[in-house]
């Protein structure tokens, strides 16, 4: 009489499928995938890295297998097999946790750069343009956190256009015309007086020259201010 041995299989672990008969061994569950499950007979019984995170090694036993993307990063694809599906977040964004699925937006008052994990307020001689920090132009300053910048009071002048923030990072970088000129605007720089006319008066908004009085003149056409500074 023929006898039969009971042979069991064992079953594929946690981390492992199988989803044919007759093999040898169980296949691994792929990557951006675990399980800690055993007997599985199909790579979809293995689950998905939520996303906001990824899993490169194969044959993941735990979700502990999955890792955030990192801050300043976000993650919008479940199942992430590496790093590359964490994408930066934009300017005027930010991420400041890991595992984030979307950034947030910075509010109207600050803004950031690509990859950010937070917002930042404009320096000393910019102001928001766009969403973006832009140096102030000539006649104008600013301080910080100022989403605008603020003309030369009248009479004051500020001539830098736009190169260097630290020459309008306050209200003291306008200057006043000195005496034999007169002002033109906060963006233009003085004018000498012309022949027969003269300032001798600064710190002011002083528009015109004076006019010489009988018995005086001045014949510098406005080549050397210090020849209006007086009367004549």
């Amino acid at each position: 009489e023929a006898k039969s041995i009971s042979v069991t299989c064992p079953p594929c672990i946690p981390g492992e499928y199988q989803d044919e008969v007759g093999q040898f061994k169980c296949k691994a569950c792929t990557s951006g995938k675990w399980s800690n499950m055993t007997s599985l007979t199909t790579d979809s019984g293995c689950r998905n890295c939520t996303a906001g995170k990824y899993s490169t090694p194969e044959g993941a036993k735990s979700i502990k297998a999955c890792i955030d993307c990192q801050p300043g990063k976000k993650g919008d694809v479940t199942g992430a097999a590496d790093e590359s599906s964490c994408t930066d977040c934009t300017a005027r964004t930010y991420s400041n946790q890991g595992g984030q699925t979307s950034c947030k937006t910075c509010d109207g008052t600050e803004t950031s750069t690509n990859g950010s994990t937070y917002c930042f307020k404009c320096s000393e001689g910019e102001y928001m343009s766009n969403g973006a920090c832009a140096n102030c132009p000539k006649g104008y300053a600013s301080v910080y956190g100022q989403s605008k910048c603020e003309e030369c009071e009248a009479g004051k002048y500020l001539l830098d256009n736009a190169t260097d923030p630290g020459k309008h990072n306050s209200s003291d970088q306008c200057s006043y015309c000195v005496s034999g000129k007169r002002f033109a605007s906060s963006a233009n720089p003085c004018v000498t007086c012309r022949s027969g006319t003269y300032q001798d008066q600064y710190q002011g908004a002083f528009m015109t020259c004076k006019q010489c009085p009988s018995g005086y003149f001045i014949s510098d056409a406005g080549k050397d201010f210090g020849k209006h500074e007086v009367q004549g």
